[in-house]
């Protein structure tokens, strides 16, 4: 499975004016660990990199650019620290999205976009020569 380093545990919504009750949440993903329990390969990458021998491009993290790309101003996402003794402390904070990205197959198709960075799309294949 191809992953964002920084993928967040959960994500969920805190309106404002405050941002600091979550009103709510979506499901944890499974962890690395859990998706490498079941089985699964788990490869990290924030940077484009191709896959599938050369026939898809994933961009890796697509860069906000403008001040429309910030994402929902109420975002939250969860995660944990570490503490001695293998617990975990966990906890609510402003969300930047960052693990969002786009692939490119062999005819040219774009995939799995959000709406807010089809620009950044386009200025990015233009840099790879595609356009």
């Amino acid at each position: 499975m191809d992953v964002h380093p920084d993928r967040p545990i959960s994500r969920g919504i805190a309106p404002g004016p405050t941002f600091d009750k979550v009103i709510c949440a979506i499901p944890p993903d499974p962890s690395f660990a859990q998706i490498e329990e079941a089985g699964g390969t788990v490869e990290k990458h924030a940077e484009g990199h191709a896959v599938a021998g050369g026939t898809v491009w994933i961009s890796g993290e697509i860069p906000r650019v403008t001040t429309f790309e910030i994402g929902m101003l109420s975002g939250v996402r969860w995660i944990e620290e570490s503490l001695e003794g293998g617990d975990a402390r966990g906890k609510w904070i402003p969300e930047h999205v960052s693990d969002f990205f786009w692939t490119l197959c062999g005819r040219g198709d774009v995939h799995d976009v959000d709406s807010k960075s089809w620009m950044n799309v386009m200025l990015q294949w233009t840099w790879l020569g595609k356009a």
